[in-house]
């Protein structure tokens, strides 16, 4: 049975059966396309799409194997079915949502139309809609998940430990508490903690570092002109850094 065949079987059924099954084959075809190289991009849970047959029949034709818990893509198999799988699903199956939108019916109700003169091009236009879509949404999820995990470098001990040894709290709590007496009564009060984060942004901001609008040349110590963004390199991604402003001597 070829691709084409497999998802028409596959949209025969009822949408709200079969939509979640759609959105997982998808998901990981884009994310294969896109990336091949990233740890789990090529398997699939088999419990995803175990419950209909013609999902499975149509990842078998992209290539898949199945082994006792999941479904994955063997590292050299070519991708030209996996993106025909993709690009075909995604084009029938956004044509079809929109075609439920159009009829106001709930999608366990509605009955399919395959009588439109203009469907070929339709699908041409949906297929570069939904790929851009699901391409923006794995982008999405993988700045997501790289932020999320740069987040927890914040709970990192030893750096809480430096970051202690350079802060001045008995000055900041000092401030703090001087700034907490001397606010009358009833008018704008605040914890003693609120003046605690307040005083430790001041010094953040006007004692721990200083402000740079243009960078002072290494050589000449003159003025430096901006020559635009450069391409990050390991000592900047060390520290997380993704964007870096360039400078010339003036």
């Amino acid at each position: 049975m070829e691709i084409s065949s497999c998802i028409t079987s596959l949209l025969r059924r009822p949408l709200d059966e079969v939509n979640d099954v759609c959105n997982a084959i998808l998901t990981v075809s884009t994310n294969i396309l896109d990336d091949a190289s990233h740890p789990g991009a090529r398997t699939l849970p088999i419990t995803s799409v175990a419950c209909v047959g013609d999902a499975l029949d149509c990842l078998k034709q992209a290539g898949f194997q199945i082994n006792s818990h999941e479904l994955y893509l063997p590292e050299n198999e070519p991708t030209v079915k996996l993106k025909s799988l993709r690009d075909e699903l995604l084009a029938q199956k956004l044509q079809l949502m929109l075609e439920v939108i159009d009829s106001g019916k709930p999608l366990s109700s509605y009955k399919p139309n395959r009588n439109r003169s203009n469907l070929a091009k339709e699908r041409l236009d949906l297929v570069k809609y939904g790929v851009d879509i699901q391409r923006k949404e794995a982008n999405f999820y993988r700045k997501l998940v790289s932020t999320s995990d740069f987040v927890l470098t914040y709970e990192d001990k030893t750096l809480q430990r430096e970051a202690l040894n350079v802060i001045p709290l008995d000055e900041i709590k000092e401030n703090s508490l001087k700034k907490a007496e001397s606010v009358e009564e009833g008018v704008g009060e605040l914890d003693l903690d609120d003046y605690l984060v307040v005083e430790l942004m001041n010094w953040f901001k006007y004692k721990f570092f200083s402000w740079v609008n243009k960078l002072q040349c290494d050589i000449c110590e003159g003025k430096t002109e901006a020559v635009g963004g450069l391409e990050p390199d390991a000592s900047d991604l060390r520290w997380g850094a993704t964007r870096v402003e360039g400078y010339r001597c003036g």
